[in-house]
């Protein structure tokens, strides 16, 4: 083994093998550049920001649309309420105008006789 016992050539070894290691570490760390100033698409928190803005102008846009089908509901039930109303006015009118007319048309035939 090589950490048994007190050879200055073990020791050396040793040494080399500890700075071979660092040496290999270190450059490893250097390629993936921690050190380096994060760019917009490297950066986790720009993305995280874009990804919250994209996410929100979609519920802000989805809104807007479901706000203007409710306006439009609105408006088509409203309408409806008005032909309904429109309609039994009509109804209303034409009973009572056939009902006028049958009891004017019964009282012209009695006075003609």
């Amino acid at each position: 083994m090589l950490f048994l016992g007190n050879s200055s050539k073990k020791t050396f070894i040793l040494f080399v093998l500890v700075l071979l290691i660092g040496g290999v570490i270190f450059w490893q760390w250097f390629k993936l550049a921690p050190l380096s100033a994060p760019t917009e698409e490297e950066s986790t928190w720009e993305q995280i920001t874009k990804q919250v803005d994209t996410a929100k102008q979609k519920i802000e846009a989805q809104l807007e649309v479901n706000r203007l089908e409710g306006q439009q509901t609105w408006e088509e039930f409203q309408r409806q309420q008005k032909e309904k109303e429109l309609i039994n006015d009509i109804k209303e009118y034409w009973e009572n105008s056939t009902s006028t007319s049958a009891t004017s048309t019964e009282d012209e035939i009695i006075d003609n006789r």
